[in-house]
């Protein structure tokens, strides 16, 4: 089984377009003054995708595990410690 056989059966179809576009369309484009964005989770900037979709559907985080009742159990805890902060106007008003 050749290299490139490997990465399509790893990575997809997708892996080829991706390297097309980091490896020679960008340095390509760069030239001319502008830049080629992968669409990335930590990219400020949303894609059409996601401009498209309902802004408050619900989103599946089934891997993270909140832990409410320690989340309540901590909130109990440090709550007294912060409790002038929180009823305090003065200091709710200058964090906006």
């Amino acid at each position: 089984m050749g290299r490139l056989t490997r990465i399509l059966r790893d990575y997809g179809p997708g892996i080829l377009k991706y390297g097309f576009a980091t490896n020679i369309l960008s340095p390509l484009i760069r030239l001319f003054g502008f830049v080629v964005l992968t669409d990335h989770f930590y990219h400020p900037i949303p894609s059409r995708c996601q401009l498209r979709d309902p802004a408050g559907r619900e989103r599946a985080l089934e891997l993270i595990n909140y832990r409410p009742a320690q989340q309540v159990t901590l909130a109990t805890e440090l709550l007294p410690s912060f409790a002038a902060e929180i009823n305090d106007r003065s200091v709710i008003g200058a964090s906006g």
